[in-house]
């Protein structure tokens, strides 16, 4: 029979790891595809009529459902959102995987813009939504994606939907169909391939860390520097880190060098705690 072992509570009997813990994941994706159809209809009422507070109160959206769901089906939230705490080394760790991610996704973007450009007329409506002027735009803007985005869509995708799935099945698969649902729910097909990166990367370290609040501060990381760019400081004084239509190859081998590090920390500080062998990422028959 298969066997889901969490990380930090292997089965040391060989006894099976009752999956009534979790939501099964054709639920658990039904949940999910109830919430983005809801998003996508209340937020786009609420934003025509609210404007940026209206993005504000739809990244809440995000979270109500499942948590409804967990609640209903009497699932234990910490477990099933892996609301586990995790060291302080960790999340300065993730800190410098979250930086140095936003100049490689940066790269990907400048890549992307030339295969596949955006149209002008699409970026000029993102780059005059996130234009922060004044200190409620900060507030209203950079809580809605920063932070409220970050919490929510991590809890949705690596928490709920991404467990749900490792609970009955292969972790490889959990993490790439999340990260690909991660990307669909963002409904902007130029930046797919690099939300998709973003969300496999998230979604190994929410794993490997059996938690999501790394996950969720890489998140919050990634948006706030996009968003001081591209938004208040729109580019003005960056000189220095691009080259052409590309990041500086300085700054990418830089970043790159943090990355590697950044990683190799992480597997070091989990090395006790992460899930061995076929347990960790194929189901065991027997």
């Amino acid at each position: 029979m298969d066997n889901f072992l969490e990380p930090t509570q292997p089965n040391q009997n060989g006894e099976d790891k009752p999956r009534r813990y979790y939501p099964p994941p054709n639920e658990a994706f039904l949940v999910l595809a109830a919430t983005l159809v809801m998003t996508m209809i209340f937020g786009a009422i609420l934003v025509t009529n609210s404007g940026r507070v209206g993005l504000f109160m739809t990244e809440l959206l995000f979270i109500f459902p499942p948590i409804i769901y967990l609640q209903v089906k009497k699932y234990d939230l910490k477990r099933c959102l892996r609301l586990n705490k995790v060291p302080l080394p960790q999340l300065f760790t993730s800190l410098i995987i979250g930086v140095a991610l936003v100049v490689f996704l940066d790269e990907v973007d400048r890549i992307m813009n030339l295969i596949f450009p955006m149209p002008a007329e699409v970026q000029q409506a993102l780059m005059d939504f996130v234009t922060l002027d004044s200190w409620s735009d900060y507030l209203i803007v950079g809580g809605g994606t920063v932070f409220i985005a970050a919490i929510c869509e991590e809890s949705l995708f690596r928490g709920f939907m991404q467990v749900s799935m490792e609970a009955f099945g292969s972790v490889t698969k959990a993490v790439l169909f999340g990260a690909l649902l991660f990307a669909l729910a963002h409904f902007n097909p130029w930046w797919m391939l690099q939300i998709v990166l973003l969300g496999v990367i998230l979604g190994y370290i929410s794993w490997r860390t059996n938690s999501i609040f790394p996950c969720m501060l890489i998140h919050a990381v990634h948006n706030a520097i996009a968003l001081s760019v591209s938004g208040s400081l729109e580019g003005e004084g960056w000189e220095w880190y691009s080259s052409g239509t590309h990041v500086s190859p300085e700054i990418l081998i830089f970043a790159g060098a943090l990355l590697f590090l950044g990683f190799k920390l992480l597997i070091r500080q989990t090395e006790h705690t992460f899930p061995s062998g076929s347990d960790s990422d194929e189901t065991t028959t027997a």
